[in-house]
């Protein structure tokens, strides 16, 4: 039976790297899969991912290709007073649900109704850590409603059989991405360790909550220790 999967961790983790590693490794032994990351993987999920990650980008050129349709601003600003890439909370967590939509109808079910294996990178718990415990400081009425929201974006609420949380320091995040580096510059750098202490919190406390979910990896070692690590764990679910 193909079952989910997520790979969770804050900027510099190495996650990306685990998700190949894996990748390579299930691919190896035969067994059908994909890997996607969220968001993402759809027409609607990537243009939402350019918009969330390089709004100074995609926005502009969205306008220049509408700039002849009657429904655009035309030369003006898209709003005028408005500063590309202000806003609010909210608006940035409804956009990743709308993708998580979009992602499982397009790419989850359909694989797994195929019957391959479905690795995410990142997936609802991002939406909890970032936007529930970064941008809303862990009020318990915002984790509430994300909580809720997830499930109806989900469609139906599939959950992961298993979640790969790997869990490094704020201080390890920091060395890995190059904010020590002056020449180098952050999408967080202004906050970058008072936001992402709380984000790793708030991924910490769904580990809690959900112990038979999501497996806490020691991020801090070697990219070969940490797969060795994901990979036994993997294998009684996958090969047992």
């Amino acid at each position: 039976m193909p079952h989910l999967f997520s790979v969770e961790g804050i900027e510099g983790s190495g996650k990306g790297t685990q998700l190949r590693l894996i990748e390579a490794y299930l691919q190896s032994i035969g067994v059908p899969m994909i890997v996607a990351r969220e968001p993402g993987g759809t027409v609607y999920g990537e243009l939402i991912r350019n918009v969330l990650k390089y709004p100074w980008l995609t926005i502009p050129a969205v306008q220049e290709a509408m700039s002849s349709h009657n429904d655009s601003t035309g030369s003006r600003p898209l709003i005028d007073g408005q500063e590309i890439g202000g806003r609010t909370p909210e608006c940035e967590m409804f956009l990743f649900l709308a993708s998580r939509a979009e992602f499982f109808n397009e790419v989850v079910w359909p694989a797994l109704n195929s019957g391959k294996h479905v690795f995410a990178d990142r997936l609802h718990d991002s939406t909890r850590a970032y936007q529930g415990g970064g941008r809303f400081e862990g009020d318990p009425v915002m984790r509430k409603f994300i909580n809720f929201a997830n499930m109806v974006a989900m469609l139906g609420g599939l959950r992961p059989i298993a979640t790969f949380f790997i869990d490094i320091s704020v201080k390890t995040s920091r060395r890995r991405i190059g904010l020590d580096s002056p020449d180098k510059i952050a999408v967080f750098e202004k906050e970058h360790d008072e936001f992402f202490e709380r984000v790793r919190r708030e991924y910490l406390l769904i580990a809690e909550e959900e112990p038979n979910r999501v497996i806490v990896i020691n991020g801090e070692r070697s990219p070969e220790e940490v797969f060795e690590d994901i990979k036994g764990r993997l294998q009684p679910m996958l090969l047992g």
